[in-house]
């Protein structure tokens, strides 16, 4: 098998990380570097998707995600997701506004994420994101602070493995 067919394994199952490890296996056996890319990743996956804190391992995913081609990233996986959780009431528009600049969203669309986190507990920011996309945006939207805030973080977001993968 080749890289592309490995790619075309994954595409058919995002959700199944066999192929994604028999792709690292064969990346490393070639040398090539992207292998410990998956292999970090996968293990992020997991304690993401366990509620497991990943500090310890941010260093060495910053450097093998630096080594990986970022449309390979893409094609690859897994996918995050990123909810907006709560919001501080005097932040509501500096949040609106921030979802608008991290994401594109128009105006509606922003309030609309900040109206379902207010009923619903949480609402998704973003989707179909990689792991580094994931956290540039939680990182954009929970700037501390907002002018005219608290201090306080304006919003709180959380980090989820898609279901894709």
């Amino acid at each position: 098998m080749d890289d592309e067919g490995f790619l075309l394994a994954i595409a058919a199952a995002p959700a199944d990380n066999a192929p994604r490890l028999i792709y690292a296996d064969w990346l490393d056996e070639c040398g090539d570097v992207r292998g410990n890319y998956l292999r970090i990743i996968m293990l992020l996956a997991d304690r993401i998707r366990r509620g497991i804190p990943w500090e310890d391992l941010k260093q060495s995913f910053e450097i093998a995600q630096a080594e990986a081609p970022v449309e390979w990233q893409y094609q690859v996986g897994p996918w995050f997701t990123v909810t907006l959780d709560s919001v501080q009431p005097e932040q509501k528009i500096h949040t609106i506004k921030a979802i608008r600049a991290c994401t594109f969203r128009g105006l509606s669309e922003a309030k609309v994420v900040l109206d379902e986190a207010l009923k619903r507990g949480s609402s998704v920011v973003a989707e179909h994101l990689t792991l580094a996309e994931a956290e540039q945006l939680r990182k954009n939207l929970e700037i501390e602070p907002w002018p005219g805030g608290t201090g306080k973080p304006p919003c709180r977001t959380s980090l989820h493995l898609d279901n894709s993968g």
